[in-house]
């Protein structure tokens, strides 16, 4: 017999947030609506408003701590896959680099969100290394 983690290896997470609660409700209630028109309200509702009530809890022991944890963690490792291959570091080279046609140099190209993004780093920076020269 298969594990379960050898079963839904490769499959997308799937999460569930605070906000989908209420469409949860109205799906559930649109869904138990009997043939004669009169919606029929069982304990999904309830249960529903109690895992709600409990998530705060939930989401309080996860900080933003073990997330960038996590998601560091999961970046070391695929970096590591990457690089361990030569095909695969060439296309990271290929997509994290540039050739100005003017001048002929290479640049690095990153995706950033949006200019705050590069702001706050590069200020972030600055105050790190303005104490090394002191």
């Amino acid at each position: 017999m298969k594990s379960v983690e050898a079963i839904t290896v490769g499959l997308p997470e799937v999460t569930t947030h605070a906000g989908n609660v209420a469409e949860e409700i109205n799906t559930e209630k649109e869904l138990s609506v009997a043939a004669n028109g009169i919606t029929q309200i069982d304990l999904f509702e309830e249960e529903v408003i109690i895992e709600e009530k409990s998530m705060p809890a939930i989401i309080a022991a996860h900080s933003i701590e073990d997330e960038v944890l996590e998601k560091g963690a999961g970046f070391l490792e695929n970096l590591v896959q990457v690089l361990r291959n030569p095909e695969s570091t060439q296309r990271l080279v290929n997509k994290l680099t540039e050739t100005d046609a003017g001048t002929g140099k290479t640049c690095l190209k990153i995706p950033v969100s949006n200019t705050q993004v590069v702001e706050n780093a590069l200020k972030l920076f600055g105050s790190l290394f303005s104490g090394v020269g002191k």
